[in-house]
């Protein structure tokens, strides 16, 4: 009975490569049929309204005394509380 491989080592790995580039080319192929291009992308409305801007908003130098106001404690956050006191259970109370 004749192989179906040829004798040749590099007419073996031509054939080899062939066969791997159709493959690649099939899954692409399938990929590309299966994979539905008409469903995704961002959802929008209509788009009949006006675009909305956003109105860009001066900056303006912050001041040490500005920085000193923005960092100063409150005092809501002067306040942290102790942590508890952990004992090992084998401790006596």
């Amino acid at each position: 009975m004749a192989s179906l491989l040829p004798n040749s080592p590099r007419a073996r790995r031509r054939l080899i490569v062939a066969a791997a580039v159709l493959v690649a080319a099939g899954a692409a192929v399938l990929v590309v049929l299966l994979i539905p291009n008409n469903h995704g992308g961002i959802a929008s409305s209509s788009g009949t309204e006006t675009v909305q801007l956003v109105k860009r908003q001066k900056q303006i130098r912050v001041t040490p005394r500005m920085r000193a106001s923005i960092n100063a404690p409150s005092t809501s956050s002067c306040r942290v509380p102790l942590p508890a006191k952990i004992r090992p259970p084998s401790a006596p109370s």
